[in-house]
């Protein structure tokens, strides 16, 4: 490819990453909240310890607690190393993340030359990585997104130059990428199914390969398994297998974590496990055909997969995607069609991108066959207007998503806004120092530093016992209160023991109530 071309798609990288982050400066969603939030505590010194509770599934300890335990610690470590030069703001932590965003349509353009070998269709799918539909606004943030999609160019182009080349440290990087995929992300290990199924010369190469990868993996996971044996007890967190007995999403945050269990899902009914699985299923195609796809992509993207059928890392590509639709749907139902998938198919995007063009060129062979178009005038017609209708997606996907109808407080730092005030509130009261019960304790914790915990699903009797067992008096109760809190929410029947304080405007005209304990303590 021509250098003015690699050049174009450094300057459309840079140009859409930067003009994304003016809206984008805040984390803007729990997941978010909570890596930015331990890698705060990670660059002053606080290590890897969270200052509140986002789920009881891991049983925490108190509070303060070991972090971790649950989601995967790469992405706050890469926030947190500029966070060390910079400071501990956000536009610090969000440094390295929006780098490798702009530099996106330059790994997608050389992976797909890697691919198919040609420099337009290559230059094209660069292009494409720049207008990234409902990915845009999460590369840009403090998540494991943008991470996720260049492991994947990482495993995907190793894995095609796996046949071509008998080097054997191909194999031990693919095990350090498997690791790095498993550090970012709980269900990171299904990276290593595809390197895995690559078809060995013999027996013996087989195990060799299999020897290298499992070396690289523990290089970057045996640090990883040995701080959580030293600190819970075991390599993965106690209480990490409950998520397999989840009856629906809300149980996540289920108080006592101890009632998830086979016997409680058991009673829930096999007729409801497989419905949830059907309906899993079938949010989770929805969810790939309209967020990876963006619908018009879609099919372009599966006749591209067609077209290289034979080519090896494309068919490891489609392994990968359907062990995780498998895994998002069969064992992990709930979590999957709430973004789960979202978030794991982040790896294969940089494949997708490669294909749609190869899509489009065989649309427009069939249209040159069938329908007598002109070649040359159809190429120039049909592969701009691809990109185009891409960059009206990522446009109009991010505006909804990020912006919002008030330019001047965008949707995506909201939250961020609405814990100020809720800090300013209680510390006009004497308590800005008190930890709270809220439905977000990472992003409360980041504004205002002080501790938190999430209110659990239950109903009133969880509230109250975690209150009781955390030392926490406060309640903040908002529009995503859980259900079984809504008669209390509407004030309607408020228990004995807690004490309406008073209550805060938010966004669609649905206000932020906040409660105390009655007695004034925890006994």
């Amino acid at each position: 490819m021509s250098r003015s071309r690699w050049t174009t798609l450094i300057l459309v990288g840079f140009f859409t990453a930067l003009a994304g982050v003016i809206w984008v400066r805040a984390p803007g969603y729990m997941d978010a909240d909570y890596y930015f939030a331990i890698a705060r505590q990670i660059s002053s010194g606080g290590g890897l310890n969270e200052p509140f509770i986002w789920t009881y599934i891991t049983n925490p300890v108190g509070i303060v607690h070991p972090s971790n335990l649950y989601w995967m610690p790469l992405t706050s470590l890469l926030a947190s190393l500029p966070m060390f030069l910079l400071g501990s703001s956000f536009r610090a932590a969000q440094f390295p993340f929006v780098l490798l965003t702009a530099l996106l349509p330059l790994g997608v353009a050389r992976f797909s030359l890697s691919i198919h070998g040609n420099p337009t269709l290559a230059y094209r799918s660069g292009w494409l990585a720049a207008f990234s539909g409902f990915f845009f606004p999460y590369f840009l943030t403090t998540d494991m997104f943008i991470l996720f999609a260049w492991i994947g160019i990482g495993v995907f182009f190793l894995l095609q130059r796996a046949r071509e080349s008998r080097r054997r440290w191909h194999w031990l990087v693919l095990g350090l990428l498997a690791g790095l995929a498993h550090l970012a992300r709980a269900d990171g290990w299904l990276l290593i199914l595809p390197a895995l199924a690559v078809p060995a010369v013999s027996l013996g190469g087989r195990g060799k390969r299999a020897l290298l990868l499992l070396c690289g993996y523990l290089l970057i996971m045996g640090p990883w398994f040995l701080r959580n044996l030293f600190l819970v007890g075991s390599p993965l967190a106690p209480g990490l297998g409950r998520t397999l007995w989840l009856t629906s999403y809300e149980e996540f945050f289920h108080y006592p974590a101890a009632d998830i269990s086979f016997p409680h899902w058991l009673a829930n009914g096999i007729p409801q496990a497989l419905l949830a699985r059907l309906q899993a299923l079938g949010v989770n195609l929805e969810r790939i055909i309209a967020e990876n796809g963006l619908i018009f992509l879609t099919p372009l993207v599966i006749l591209g997969g067609l077209k290289l059928k034979n080519v090896q890392g494309i068919r490891l590509a489609v392994l990968y995607g359907l062990a995780l639709l498998v895994v998002m749907t069969v064992a992990f139902p709930f979590a999957g069609m709430n973004g789960g998938i979202f978030h794991s198919s982040a790896a294969v995007m940089p494949v997708a991108w490669c294909l749609a063009p190869i899509g489009l060129e065989t649309v427009i062979e069939w249209g040159v066959r069938r329908r007598g178009w002109e070649q040359n005038r159809a190429r120039a017609l049909f592969h701009p207007a691809l990109i185009g209708i891409a960059a009206v997606f990522t446009f109009a996907t991010f505006y909804l998503r990020a912006i919002g109808n008030d330019a001047g407080t965008p949707r995506w730092i909201r939250p961020q806004v609405t814990y100020q005030s809720v800090g300013e509130f209680m510390a006009d009261r004497g308590a800005a120092s008190q930890p709270v019960a809220v439905n977000n304790p990472p992003g409360y914790w980041v504004e205002t530093g002080t501790s938190a915990i999430v209110i659990p699903t239950g109903g009133q009797s969880a509230l109250y016992a975690s209150l009781h067992r955390y030392g926490v008096e406060w309640v903040i109760l908002d529009a995503n209160r859980p259900w079984a809190l809504q008669p209390v929410y509407e004030l309607e029947a408020v228990p004995d023991w807690l004490e309406f304080i008073g209550e805060l405007p938010a966004e669609d005209d649905r206000p932020i109530r906040i409660f105390k304990l009655a007695d004034g303590g925890i006994p």
